[in-house]
């Protein structure tokens, strides 16, 4: 994880910058600057499900098979349960404010999964 962070982690973050400055000038555009927070909030999501995706894995990696399937188990338990609580406050607020919370995950996540494809590619043509 240390050497993809360091080979696509400046160019994800890069994308992400460029796309919350589009993103922003929608938004003041439409006058609903008070959505960021929820398109940071989802960034903030995805991160913290890709930590635990990568956490998870890395631990049952020195487990037995069976424990390692439980350990996989609570990592998607536990995701899915985050991702919950978050959407569920966020459409509690708005629905507006839910949008803004999805979009901002799916971005990030997705930018985040498409890097690491490219990263696992290539290094397995070395």
């Amino acid at each position: 994880m240390k050497e993809f962070l360091s080979v696509q982690g400046k160019k994800l973050l890069i994308q992400i910058l460029i796309c919350t400055i589009v993103i922003i000038g929608a938004f003041v555009v439409y006058d609903k600057l008070y959505l960021l927070t929820g398109i940071f909030t989802g960034y903030l999501l995805a991160v913290i499900c890709a930590w635990v995706m990568v956490y998870r894995t890395w631990k049952a990696s020195n487990l037995t098979v069976g424990k390692a399937k439980g350990q996989m188990w609570l990592g998607l338990i536990t995701r899915l349960l985050m991702i919950f609580i978050i959407l569920r406050a966020a459409i509690v607020q708005s629905v507006e404010l839910f949008y803004a919370v999805v979009g901002g995950f799916f971005l990030a996540f997705i930018l985040y999964m498409i890097h690491l494809i490219i990263f696992v590619y290539h290094k397995n043509m070395e």
